[in-house]
């Protein structure tokens, strides 16, 4: 293969976007690829969750979504979160309650969706009537633009008039050579008038919802674009306040979800979402997830590498492909690639460099895209090999996810801590922890994929009704490691498979087995400040 078209792969592997959120939608639909029944469960009617860790394609799926659902006719409104928010609603003002501050953000939800319902109303291709939908939008306007004054209210009225009236006369006689006489008369009457009013409020104003007024406007709405439908996708659920969440929730519950052929979608961070409050008689505000909502998906287990390996592998080469393709195209670089011919063929040396490299990406395509641009960058003319690439992933490892775990020094130390028992001490590269054993810091870590699920109810056959989630340590923590004595050789027991290790544990392996369960209280032992940070956190809830 010649370094020109070697050089022309890395110059598009260097250009590859890493967030949906820049592409335009000829990008969306060239570029997407479609996770599972992930396009069928959002063709669900039904209110859905989708949960996914940043970087594996919650926006990519709702704007490809959205750009399907309007060439099918429906009206599908995305809304960011991150992008709404009017002046002290969605962050944290602790001077307002916390009802305001969510009612607020709903408000400016709404807002967002009377825009899109302009746009596609006044969208000439879509053949609608501005003059029979604008009063309907007015009215859903004035449903969302209430303000009530919590307090004392007075009007006060002034009036004022001033009259001026005048009047004067001159008669005069001078003698000189010829007699002059002169005379004159002037009056005035002038009147002004003026009033003055004032609205006096001793009270605070407050932004005010009826939910029965939004229902039945949305409604009209909704009957107008009949048999259509209503799809609001919202993104980004994760970067509201957490406090605020489960009130929002509970306001987008009040206000739609009852409403037919409207179907609300949200993606969010499992570990960062809180969507209901309980209260000691049954009562909770928010929704109720599997009554309210479903949660239809959680990407975080669809592309490990280790829960499905051949899954996971095609999946990575069509995104490599269609990437590449359409920037190739957008750029006007000749990748020499045949129509139909993988990419991948190409632009790594061996097939196993490429599947080494699904394992790195640990089924995060936004990593996949880090590493393939690092990648990229130290190949240059020559195709991808084993020793670029897990420098590449070494690379993106140190200098994104460790540099930012690092920011918080309790993440740090977990992490470092982890390594240490399950990569130093046991050589494996998976630990366990009992269903239910809630963890902030490991949370965090999971959350900054330094951390991935591979099984979220395993069984063990040693310890009777014990359920167990599978945590991976992330590819990046163990590469350096690849072909020297400290290299982790098996996934939960040394030299071990992933099937035997998840399904067909030995029976006289029961020691290893236990072994393989991470006790965090050891930890807690060696790091007494972040333990009583924690019990002062938890007691303090």
């Amino acid at each position: 293969m010649s370094a020109t078209v070697n050089a022309n792969l890395n110059r598009c592997f260097m250009r590859f976007e890493d967030r949906a959120e820049r592409f335009d939608n000829k990008q969306i639909i060239e570029t997407f690829v479609s996770v599972g029944p992930l396009l069928d469960i959002l063709a669900n009617k039904s209110h859905q969750i989708i949960y996914g860790r940043r970087g594996v394609g919650k926006t990519h799926a709702l704007k490809y979504f959205e750009s399907q659902a309007k060439n099918s006719g429906d009206i599908a409104i995305y809304v960011d979160c991150q992008n709404i928010g009017s002046n002290q609603s969605i962050y944290d003002d602790k001077d307002l309650p916390i009802s305001e501050r969510a009612t607020r953000l709903l408000i400016d939800v709404c807002s967002a969706m009377h825009w899109a319902f302009l746009d596609t109303f006044t969208d000439a291709s879509r053949g609608w009537s501005l003059a029979d939908v604008a009063p309907l939008l007015d009215d859903f306007t004035n449903a969302i633009s209430q303000i009530r004054i919590d307090g004392s209210y007075e009007v006060e009225a002034r009036v004022t008039e001033a009259r001026k009236t005048g009047a004067s006369s001159s008669l005069g006689l001078a003698i000189k050579e010829k007699p002059e006489f002169t005379a004159g008369y002037s009056s005035t009457n002038n009147e002004e008038s003026s009033e003055e009013v004032k609205n006096r409020h001793s009270g605070v104003e407050r932004s005010s919802i009826d939910f029965n007024f939004i229902m039945q406007n949305m409604r009209k709405i909704v009957n107008f674009v009949a048999p259509r439908r209503i799809w609001l996708l919202v993104d980004e659920w994760s970067t509201v306040p957490p406090d605020i969440q489960p009130y929002l929730a509970d306001l987008i519950r009040r206000s739609f979800f009852t409403i037919p052929n409207f179907s609300i979608k949200i993606a969010a961070i499992e570990q960062r979402s809180k969507f209901k409050i309980d209260f000691h008689d049954e009562r909770y505000i928010g929704v109720e997830l599997g009554a309210d909502i479903s949660v239809a998906l959680n990407l975080d287990d669809y592309l490990v590498f280790d829960s499905n390996e051949q899954r996971s592998i095609e999946f990575f080469r069509n995104l490599v492909n269609r990437h590449m393709r359409a920037i190739s195209r957008e750029n006007s670089i000749d990748i020499g690639v045949p129509d139909g011919a993988s990419v991948t063929g190409y632009a790594f040396t061996q097939e196993n460099v490429f599947i080494e490299f699904v394992k790195a990406s640990e089924g995060v395509p936004r990593d996949a895209m880090h590493i393939l641009t690092a990648a990229a960058q130290k190949a240059a003319v020559s195709p991808i090999s084993m020793p670029i690439m897990r420098q590449a992933a070494l690379q993106f490892f140190q200098s994104d996810k460790y540099n930012a775990i690092s920011a918080n020094p309790e993440n740090r130390r977990m992490l470092d801590w982890i390594r240490h028992q399950v990569i130093g001490e046991r050589r494996t590269r998976a630990f366990l922890l009992p269903v239910g054993a809630e963890d902030e810091v490991i949370d965090r870590l999971f959350d900054r994929r330094a951390l991935h699920i591979l099984n979220r109810n395993m069984s063990a056959a040693h310890l009777p009704g014990a359920r167990f989630v599978v945590y991976k340590i992330d590819y990046g923590c163990y590469v350096d490691m690849i072909n020297t004595d400290k290299f982790p050789s098996g996934m939960l027991f040394r030299d071990d498979q992933m099937t035997q290790a998840l399904l067909d544990v030995p029976d006289d392996d029961a020691r290893s087995y236990r072994r393989a369960i991470l006790d965090l209280s050891e930890f807690y032992k060696t790091n007494p400040d972040i333990r009583a940070r924690r019990d002062g956190s938890q007691g303090h809830e």
